[in-house]
């Protein structure tokens, strides 16, 4: 099991500004944003996952799960949401009540793999997550890589060595274009890694 605790101790930043835990869903809301609505909070971390949900997503899109994800999903947490929708990792959705309770629950992951992937994606690639900002992606490789694409193209823009090394970057770097109350400081510059 990989070590999260950088990462979460990164999530955890505006627990300043409150931090609940749903009823429902067991995600760990963290940092009221009542500049984007009356219930949002900045960063969504959902509970972790067992090997039955892993299952059910491979056997959704047909094809396996990089290890290093599949670590993550199971140990730390079933996909995120950093600073509303700002980055977004997916996950398993296990339904769609739209109670605000129920509706802590990552995107599909299942959804973005079957239905939504862009149209020069190939079997190697597993789409894991996605920026706000223009809807660009991210992709991870069977060597474990995480890869940055535009919406509707998959040639890689921007690599990552594995999934920690992209968060670690991506969180300290997206933190410095919000201010300490989670307001984008420039709402012209764009949130994607370029």
């Amino acid at each position: 099991m990989k070590d999260y605790s950088e990462i979460k101790e990164l999530i955890l930043k505006f627990s300043f500004l409150g931090i609940e835990e749903s009823k429902s869903t067991g995600a760990l809301l963290i940092g009221r944003a009542p500049h984007i609505a009356e219930s949002a909070w900045l960063n969504r971390l959902y509970s972790p996952i067992d090997k039955n949900e892993i299952i059910k997503m491979e056997d959704g899109i047909s094809k396996k799960i990089p290890t290093s994800y599949v670590d993550f999903l199971t140990n730390f947490s079933n996909g995120l949401n950093i600073l509303g929708d700002t980055l977004c990792l997916f996950g398993y959705r296990s339904n769609y009540v739209r109670t605000v309770d129920f509706s802590w629950q990552p995107y599909s992951l299942i959804s973005f793999n079957k239905y939504d992937k862009p149209r020069n994606s190939t079997g190697e690639m597993l789409f894991i997550g996605s920026y706000d900002w223009d809807g660009s992606l991210l992709y991870m490789t069977t060597d474990e890589k995480v890869h940055f694409c535009n919406r509707d193209d998959s040639t890689s823009l921007f690599i990552w060595d594995s999934l920690s090394s992209m968060l670690i970057s991506e969180l300290k770097r997206i933190y410095n274009i919000f201010d300490s109350s989670g307001i984008q400081i420039d709402d012209t510059q764009a949130t994607t890694p370029i």
